[in-house]
């Protein structure tokens, strides 16, 4: 991927924290626009920093604080999906879509 940009927009999991670092810092990567992280806050939002590496001190990176996705055409589109899902479930007996508590999402 040398000479690429990164946008990551889904999970800081996709990357290796650690080689997404280093291959910014050394210019292996070009750049990147991150807006998932790899640490959120957690019970009473104690603020805890988004990555063990300071990504936010690179020249090559955009940043954002995970909320990519809250746009009034996303809001719309989720609100969309929710109906659908309804009806599907009044309908037949059940969702369209149904939450895999095993991969907790």
């Amino acid at each position: 991927m040398a000479g690429k940009f990164i946008v990551n927009v889904g999970r800081g999991e996709l990357l290796e924290e650690k080689a997404f670092f280093e291959s910014l810092k050394d210019g292996i990567l070009k750049g990147a626009a991150i807006d998932a992280w790899y640490a959120y806050p957690g019970p009473g939002n104690a603020r805890v920093p988004p990555s063990r590496y300071p990504f936010h001190e690179l020249e090559n990176v955009l940043l954002s604080p995970h909320v990519a996705g809250f746009t009034p055409e996303a809001a719309a589109r989720n609100i969309e999906a929710t109906i659908e899902n309804i009806r599907a479930f009044l309908e037949t007996g059940l969702p369209k879509w149904e939450v895999d508590l095993r991969a907790m999402y």
